[in-house]
């Protein structure tokens, strides 16, 4: 009886972890074309539940036409293209303004400033690839 129990509890748990990596990455797709949505986060979002739910579609994601090799140089590599390092800052940056000058909040402001900086730094660490003829 517990073995069973603890079978439908993995398969909600693998269900639920399929379905907010779907829901992240879906929200990443969308911060591609909308800076205000940022894809990053929610594509490694995405990447850690398919793994725990899901090789294939972690795999799928991995390899897909737009993101699989900005997203294997970003786990795996820790390294970015010099022009991807800045497409990622610029719309970091601009998100941040634009939300602090709509939140109109001194906490909120102080909250996307440690964010933003944050995550300059963040990337600061990472090492800069050489672009290819494609500009990837």
């Amino acid at each position: 009886m517990d073995e069973k129990k603890e079978n439908t509890q993995n398969g909600f748990k693998k269900n639920l972890y399929i379905v907010l990596g779907s829901i992240c990455f879906g929200l990443g797709l969308t911060g591609a074309v909308i800076s205000f949505v940022p894809t990053t986060p929610l594509l490694l979002l995405a990447g850690f539940f398919y793994i725990r739910s899901s090789q294939k579609l972690y795999d799928w994601m991995m390899n897909h036409k737009v993101f699989g090799t900005f997203l294997t140089n970003y786990i795996e590599k820790r390294a970015l293209t010099k022009r991807m390092r800045i497409w990622i800052l610029t719309g970091l940056w601009t998100t941040l303004i634009v939300s602090s000058i709509a939140a109109n909040s001194p906490g909120g402001n102080f909250i996307l400033l440690i964010i933003g900086v944050g995550f300059t730094i963040h990337l600061s660490f990472f090492d800069i690839l050489k672009e290819d003829k494609k500009g990837e």
